[in-house]
């Protein structure tokens, strides 16, 4: 008999953890955020995104999630605290489209993976602990931190941007973390202006544009003379072991431009070089990296301090950019060669911005939440055309509760009590 109760217990609990496995999420890919009613009628604005909490790049091909009827194609792979989006109309690295409605009163969406086994649920809706913003505003449900856990709904707000952060953080915590693109300002093939005329074209060359003439040519980038393994190179110089008398310093300019979004979002300036064998960089004038280069003045003799081949491009390197300007902009290069008689000669360089992504503030959605009753004394209902006494205070709501005193006026933010005088 004891045998019997023991056999039943274990086929009782063998059930219960195939029942588990297939019914509780195995968090490891997780729902982050939602756009589940965009403004105005039309639907084709939603999408959902999906976070990677792991620390290893995850395969979802074949997953599937249940709610919008959307199963990921093959070959789609998501790297660690990396984000996809599924979109009903999609963009530009967005998956997509599919063909369901995300309820805009509330959805479970369930995230499955090849094996049908349920990877993560989330079950809300458009009132009660949820937040309400997020239902036709034009803001997103969004979760606070993307490692959290779908539950309690508290862990869930509305974005602070009208559309969201499709593919990236929802809140960052700090500047590191704010979305943002790499803008190409220089590729390695654009033209350059370049003198190989071997003249000292003086210190302040740098602090002035040239054009073409006799001795400032056209060429597109890599320019140079190497008979060895290096850079693409496009604009061929002469022999440097022929010329006389040599050639020790070699000059190169390109102009490049900034727009109004980039200037006013810009977080770095990055340059990639192919050098050989030392340079200058200057920026609108300004120097802003030396390469193998010594310490102090330098003037058209000056020497690289070493031999050095180049066969691609180095790694990224992050100048100072407050050089740059909005508009019209200007890198000037100089390149030295290690010692009279060096047989070769390579320039090429990539340059590129690191933009933050503008937000679209969603601050100016303010509604009025509360107003006097109206027995209350000097109120007026018209009190905006200035036809009756002014009601003694009006309560505006939106991201944070605010007070209007409309006699002073100042503004009270409720959730720390400070004033703001206008």
């Amino acid at each position: 008999m004891a045998n019997l109760i023991n056999r039943v217990a274990m086929v009782a609990c063998a059930l219960f953890l195939i029942i588990k496995a297939h019914s509780s999420p195995d968090a490891v890919v997780v729902f982050n955020e939602v756009h589940y009613n965009p403004i105005g009628s039309q639907e084709n604005e939603e999408w959902i995104e999906i976070f990677n909490q792991m620390g290893i790049m995850t395969d979802v091909s074949g997953w599937r999630v249940d709610g919008i009827g959307y199963t990921i194609p093959d070959n789609t792979f998501i790297e660690p605290g990396e984000y996809l989006v599924i979109a009903k109309e999609p963009k530009q690295g967005q998956l997509g489209p599919f063909i369901g409605s995300i309820n805009n009163s509330g959805e479970t969406l369930r995230l499955y993976n090849k094996g049908n086994r349920m990877m993560d649920e989330l079950n809300f809706s458009d009132s009660g602990r949820w937040p309400e913003e997020a239902d036709g505003s034009g803001a997103t449900l969004s979760k606070i931190y993307p490692y959290s856990a779908n539950k309690p709904p508290e862990n869930w707000t509305f974005s602070n941007q009208i559309g969201g952060s499709p593919g990236s953080i929802n809140f960052p915590r700090d500047e590191s973390e704010i979305p943002s693109t790499k803008v190409p300002l220089i590729i390695l093939d654009d033209e350059w202006l370049y003198n190989e005329s071997g003249d000292d074209l003086g210190p302040e060359w740098h602090e002035v544009s040239h054009s073409i003439s006799e001795d400032w040519l056209r060429g597109k980038g890599g320019i140079g003379f190497e008979s060895g393994t290096t850079i693409p190179i496009e604009t061929r110089l002469n022999f440097p072991g022929r010329n006389d008398p040599y050639v020790t310093t070699y000059y190169f300019e390109k102009g490049f431009s900034l727009n109004d979004t980039e200037f006013e979002n810009l977080k770095s300036l990055i340059i990639r070089h192919g050098i050989d064998d030392g340079a200058i960089v200057y920026i609108n004038g300004k120097e802003a990296l030396r390469v193998n280069m010594p310490d102090g003045d330098i003037t058209s003799s000056t020497l690289a301090s070493n031999n050095i081949e180049v066969d691609e491009l180095s790694e990224n390197v992050y100048l100072n950019p407050s050089s740059l300007q909005q508009g019209q902009n200007r890198i000037s290069v100089e390149v030295h060669q290690s010692r009279i008689g060096n047989s070769d000669i390579v320039f090429g360089i990539e340059l590129e911005v690191e933009v933050t992504e503008p937000q679209e503030s969603n601050s100016d959605k303010i509604f009025i939440n509360e107003v006097p009753s109206v027995n209350e004394e000097s109120f007026g209902l018209n009190w905006l055309t200035r036809e009756l006494d002014p009601p003694t205070w009006v309560e505006w709501f939106y991201q944070l509760k605010l007070i209007l005193n409309e006699n002073s006026p100042y503004w009270i933010n409720q959730s720390v009590q400070e004033k703001r005088y206008y």
